[in-house]
């Protein structure tokens, strides 16, 4: 009845809404083609956080792990490094200073909290290419944001026992993080 009826309307609204937001992104790369370099790598540093921290919102973490090889691969790529993005999976913060693994704990995306937390060990040799590429994806556990819940302190260890998520809290602690 009422309730699948809404649930139908509120679907077409989030399709209408990603379609306008895919339409805006299109007609902001267009206007991006006159840029300065330094305001194109502005742009393009801000939408790729924006886009981290949606993915590490969303719970994809085989897309986040693609999204973040792809940015460390530009930067290789890229031989002005003035113009490569100060990007890395520890880096990326939302507006109260959340990580893209307290993102993930705060939401109990237990695949994403567990792929930043491991993924720079996969990464680890004895090149220089291994090297960066651990550098890269290594988060710091033990980062502290706020305000959040009018408290600051907030570690995504705290964070994910407060939201009630014990198995992301559980591999926080086994990864070494602290309250």
């Amino acid at each position: 009845g009422n309730a699948q009826g809404s649930w139908s309307m509120s679907s077409v609204a989030d399709r209408r809404r990603r379609a306008r937001r895919v339409e805006l992104e299109s007609q902001l790369d267009e206007f991006a083609k006159r840029w300065t370099a330094a305001e194109s790598k502005a742009y393009r540093q801000v939408a790729a956080e924006a886009n981290l921290l949606r993915l590490a919102d969303g719970g994809d973490a085989e897309l986040l792990r693609t999204t973040l090889e792809l940015i460390l691969q530009e930067n290789r790529d890229q031989p002005d490094p003035t113009a490569r993005l100060d990007v890395t999976a520890d880096s990326v913060r939302d507006k109260v200073g959340r990580t893209l693994l307290a993102v993930a704990a705060w939401r109990g995306h237990y695949e994403v909290v567990e792929f930043l937390l491991t993924e720079w060990k996969s990464r680890a040799g004895p090149s220089e290419e291994e090297q960066e590429a651990a550098r890269f994806f290594k988060v710091n556990t033990d980062h502290r944001f706020g305000p959040f819940n009018r408290a600051d302190g907030w570690t995504a260890f705290s964070i994910a026992a407060f939201c009630g998520h014990a198995k992301c809290a559980e591999l926080l602690r086994l990864n070494g993080a602290n309250p």
